[in-house]
């Protein structure tokens, strides 16, 4: 990397947002089988591409191949959430909001990890995490290293959560 006159970001770790469509039989789909539709996993691998070329300029098809896989959360009333981690192994994960309910805020860490130490109080807030409150029909992609987890629900919440894996080698 050359730094440039200016500002320059050195640790930018990207997170894409972007909206898809929740059908019906999207919901019930994951709600009464555990199962995600060949719609919504299209609409995930748009996503995907999408976060690819904004984050490195690159496509799936930049690799030799990939390898997608999927699994329905469900939180219901009063779960726990789910604590900080990665999804180790993969090199993008996404979450694809099907019911939001209430709570079950979705909580990002910086990745640099102490990189507050030896910083004034004042600096805190460029450390802090990220907390966002999902809403059904949203899609978040970010790199798999990125921790996260998802705070106590108050209602029943519902997602589809996607690794992705790209492989050079034939």
């Amino acid at each position: 990397m050359t730094l440039n006159w200016g500002t320059n970001f050195l640790f930018p770790t990207l997170v894409t947002k972007s909206n898809i469509e929740i059908t019906d039989d999207i919901v019930h789909q994951a709600m009464g089988f555990n199962e995600i539709t060949d719609d919504l996993y299209e609409q995930v691998l748009e996503g995907f591409e999408h976060h690819l070329e904004q984050s490195l300029d690159k496509e799936t098809s930049d690799w030799h191949h990939y390898q997608v896989k999927s699994w329905i959360n469900k939180y219901d009333k009063e779960h726990v959430g789910m604590e900080m981690h990665t999804h180790a192994g993969s090199h993008l994960s996404a979450i694809a909001i099907i019911e939001s309910g209430l709570g079950g805020e979705i909580v990002f860490q910086d990745p640099r990890n102490f990189a507050s130490r030896g910083y004034d109080m004042k600096f805190r807030p460029l450390f802090d995490n990220l907390v966002y409150q999902p809403e059904q029909g949203d899609l978040l992609v970010f790199p798999s290293f990125l921790y996260h987890s998802v705070r106590p629900v108050n209602m029943l919440r519902v997602s589809a959560a996607f690794d992705m894996y790209l492989y050079s080698d034939e």
